[in-house]
């Protein structure tokens, strides 16, 4: 039988599980279609991410495999549905 493919929900958990593992060293970073976010995701599913309050939306990534150079804290939590996502990348935490 052959293994179903990997979907963007499972994707983000597999990251969100890394950057946990890291010890703070990692965050998930993600692109919709109007801003960036990082952070450890609070909820996943196949409709939706939710980031925590005190998560962080990029202003300026600076090197994109380094830590952002501009980031604003998130003061609510923040939704974004799976349909808006276009980048997911596990990035060096700027905290």
């Amino acid at each position: 039988m052959a293994e179903a493919a990997p979907t963007l929900a499972n994707r983000i958990r597999a990251l969100t599980q890394e950057a946990k593992l890291s010890g703070g060293k990692e965050v998930v970073r993600v692109s919709d279609v109007k801003i960036i976010t990082e952070g450890i995701p609070s909820e996943i599913t196949d409709e939706y991410i939710l980031f925590p309050a005190g998560s962080r939306d990029v202003c300026d990534t600076g090197d994109i495999t380094g830590p952002a150079k501009s980031t604003e804290d998130i003061k609510y939590v923040c939704l974004i549905t799976m349909n808006s996502i276009v980048r997911v990348e596990l990035s060096v935490s700027g905290k």
